[in-house]
């Protein structure tokens, strides 16, 4: 826990009593905190029988982020000190705002009323005390004698590991949670994806292994796989900070099918690579016409297939620098290689 606090000051007007300000407080900026608690320096002065309640308010239209009644004003000492209230949850404040005391009930009078304490020296920065009736009235040259509790958000920090235990259409996933960041992670796990090459939490698969309340290594099981397409996978955890990922790493499901066949199913090249596992060319080729279904070829600079329904489909591999005869086409590790029409300029998938 961190304190933010003015500590100097003296009273400068009455509050619930002489002066009717219903509400009396500092305005100011809190950056990505957590606030608990929230105290000011006061003291009763007579007998008053009126409700004091601790809020925080939005300058921008005024509403309350959070309050708690403190209770009686006659439970205030008569002697100067911060009284506090702890919120019952701490509320994440991003903004400007108004943090007050505030009355209700029966108003005292010049005999019987709350001190309000502020400093015109070593005044903050874009802080102005507060005071409401009606309309708010900030003064910039006084700051209230204040404290609040807050703790900072930091979001936590993780890494991704290469995939172990792979089989045709199953995977582990391996994370390690390096700094668990604050609060702790409420879900972790990983996101993957074939097509979106930075998977996220929002718009991909996503497997949740729940809250997370130390660092270390973890694993999800990936289920569903399509052997051979390749999937872009990444670690992720995900506090009221928000959500960090891992580096993004690959997995590919593994069938064996024989090395060196090629072949086409639907709108996808398959092919046998050297280690005789299957790989799928992931995306799916561009439709750019139609003929009989079952052709490969190359065209110019392009890879070209017919898929099942007809649609041809077309994509400019990329240059490896190498040439050889035109129009050859061959199985490298995991790439599909041919060499284009237009100059036997080799390119790969």
């Amino acid at each position: 826990m961190a304190v933010e606090e003015q500590t100097s000051g003296s009273f400068i007007v009455r509050f619930a009593g002489g002066v009717n300000w219903d509400r009396i407080g500092q305005r100011l900026i809190i950056s990505n905190r957590t606030v608990s608690k929230l105290a000011f320096k006061t003291k009763r002065v007579g007998s008053l029988s009126s409700t004091i309640t601790f809020t925080i308010r939005k300058v921008s239209n005024d509403s309350i982020i959070v309050s708690k009644v403190y209770g009686s004003a006659s439970s205030v000492p008569t002697s100067a000190g911060f009284i506090e209230v702890t919120f019952d949850t701490p509320v994440l404040i991003n903004e400007q705002v108004r943090i007050l005391m505030e009355w209700s009930g029966t108003l005292g009078d010049v005999n019987n009323y709350l001190e309000f304490w502020a400093t015109t020296s070593s005044v903050k920065p874009s802080e102005n005390v507060s005071r409401y009736n009606v309309s708010y009235t900030d003064t910039a040259v006084w700051d209230a004698t204040y404290r609040y509790t807050y703790t900072v958000e930091v979001a936590p920090t993780v890494t991704t590991q290469a995939a172990s235990n792979i089989g045709e259409t199953t995977a582990t996933a391996n994370g390690n949670i390096t700094d668990l960041g604050s609060p702790n992670p409420t879900a972790h796990g990983f996101a993957y994806s074939p097509t979106d090459t930075t998977p996220d939490i929002e718009t991909d698969s996503v497997t949740d292994e729940g809250a997370a309340s130390s660092t270390g290594a973890f694993t999800s099981d990936l289920t569903g796989l399509t052997p051979g397409l390749l999937y872009y996978m990444r670690a992720y955890a995900t506090n009221t900070a928000g959500t960090s990922y891992g580096s993004v790493v690959t997995v590919r499901g593994i069938r064996a099918v024989g090395a060196g066949y090629v072949w086409q199913d639907g709108p996808f090249v398959h092919f046998g690579g050297e280690d005789g596992n299957e790989v799928i060319y992931n995306p799916p080729l561009t439709v750019s016409g139609s003929e009989d279904p079952g052709y490969l070829w190359t065209e110019g600079t392009e890879l070209n297939v017919v898929d099942s329904a007809g649609d041809e489909r077309s994509e400019e591999g990329t240059a490896t620098g190498d040439t050889g005869p035109e129009g050859s086409a061959f199985i490298e590790g995991s790439e599909l290689h041919y060499l284009d029409e237009a100059a036997g300029a080799e390119r790969t998938h």
